[in-house]
C-alpha cells in the first residue's frame, strides 16, 4: 500500500497521505544451516560414490574451503584462476555485490583446481569452465545431484548455498576474527556476518561470568552472598 501511494503522489501528482510509510514488515529470520564435520564427510562419500557425478565432490570443497557461492563456483572460468599466486579473481561480474575481489586458495582448494584442470587437459582443453562436462561445455546446476547426494548421506535441509554459511561457520569457530570471515566471504556490510555468524563464537566469553564468583579482594559478589530461594 506504501508503494502504490507512493506512485500515485509520484506519478500522478495525487496529494495524498501516506499512513503505511512508517510500517515495516517483520524481517525474516535468515537461515543459519551449516554443517558439521561429520555431516561433510558423510555428504562427500556420497558425491564420491557416484560416477556419473564426478564433478560433485570438487564443486562441494572448492565452496567449503573459499567460501564461493553456487552461481560464482559454477561460473568460474579458468581466466580468473591463479595457481602461481594462489589467488582466485573475481570481477563486478562474477559476483552477487558488483565489486573486484580476490580470494586466497588454501592447499584443499588449490587441489581441486588441480584435478579440475587434468579433468579439462583430458577431455575439453578449450573449455573455458572449472566446472564443465567432457564436451568442455559449463555445468548450469548442481541442484539435482547435490540433492541426491544429501538424501543418500541421510541430511536433512541442505541446501547448494549451505556450504557457504559452512565455510564461515567452520572459520568463526576456529577463534578467526568476524571482520576477517567478512572479508573472506565478501560481505559489504559485517553487520551480515556479525549476524549470522556471531553466536558461533561463543569461546570469547567463556569465563566471563566466572567473574562473579571470583574471590579477589573487593569482590561485589562471591558464593558466600549468594541465597537461593526455595
Amino acid at each position: 500500500m506504501s508503494a502504490a501511494v507512493n506512485w500515485a503522489k509520484r506519478e500522478l501528482e495525487w496529494d495524498l497521505a501516506n499512513p503505511w510509510e512508517s510500517r515495516r514488515l517483520s524481517e525474516p529470520p535468515g537461515r543459519t544451516r551449516w554443517l558439521t564435520k561429520d555431516e561433510t564427510d558423510q555428504l562427500l562419500a556420497s558425491a564420491r560414490n557416484s560416477h556419473a557425478r564426478a564433478h560433485l565432490p570438487a564443486f562441494i570443497l572448492l565452496c567449503l574451503h573459499t567460501g564461493l557461492r553456487r552461481d560464482e563456483a559454477l561460473g568460474l572460468e579458468w581466466s580468473r584462476v591463479d595457481l602461481i599466486r594462489n589467488r582466485l579473481h573475481l570481477g563486478q561480474l562474477d559476483q552477487k555485490n558488483n565489486t573486484v575481489s580476490e580470494i586466497p586458495l588454501n592447499a584443499t582448494a588449490r587441489e581441486v583446481l588441480i584435478s579440475r584442470a587434468a579433468f579439462r587437459a583430458q577431455w575439453c582443453p578449450d573449455s573455458p569452465w572449472v566446472f564443465s562436462r567432457r564436451s568442455g561445455a559449463r555445468i548450469a546446476s548442481v541442484k539435482k545431484s547435490f540433492a541426491a547426494a544429501c538424501s543418500a548421506a541421510g541430511i536433512e535441509d541442505c541446501h547448494p548455498h549451505d556450504l557457504r554459511r559452512t565455510c564461515g561457520s567452520w572459520l568463526v569457530q576456529a577463534g578467526i576474527d568476524v571482520g576477517r570471515v567478512a572479508r573472506i566471504l565478501r560481505h559489504a556490510d559485517v553487520r551480515v556476518t556479525q549476524k549470522v555468524y556471531a553466536h558461533l563464537r561463543m569461546s570469547d566469553l567463556e569465563g566471563d561470568l566466572d567473574a562473579l564468583t571470583q574471590r579477589e579482594e573487593g569482590n561485589v559478589i562471591s558464593r558466600e552472598h549468594i541465597t537461593l530461594a526455595v
